[in-house]
């Protein structure tokens, strides 16, 4: 476990008491430079985390990239007994439909 998710552990389950700011001043004087150091490494590998963080629920880490040409959606009106048997024929109906209708497209010269 690294510091940074020990931190936010701690912090979750109320383990951490926030300071006054003449409180923080009174502890960071009695640290040694050692101490001191350390606290700042851990302070910074903190805030690069939170930057991640952040940057990740932004979307510009999540996802899948984006698709040159990604598919429309469109209305298109069906029978009742032709959508009955297209919705009949489990997940991804829709999927074969396009295929389907592709195929037709490539053999008349449309596409």
């Amino acid at each position: 476990m690294t510091i940074v998710s020990a931190k936010l552990k701690d912090i979750r389950a109320g383990n951490i008491k926030r300071l006054s700011m003449k409180e923080a001043k009174a502890a960071v004087s009695k640290m040694s430079k050692k101490q001191l150091a350390a606290f700042r490494r851990e302070d910074e590998e903190y805030e690069a985390s939170f930057l991640n963080i952040k940057k990740f629920r932004r979307g510009s880490v999540l996802g899948r990239p984006k698709k040159d040409f990604p598919k429309e959606k469109i209305n298109i009106r069906f029978d009742h007994d032709v959508a009955c048997a297209l919705r009949s024929l489990g997940r991804g109906w829709s999927t074969r439909v396009n295929d389907a209708m592709r195929k037709v497209l490539v053999r008349s010269g449309a596409l």
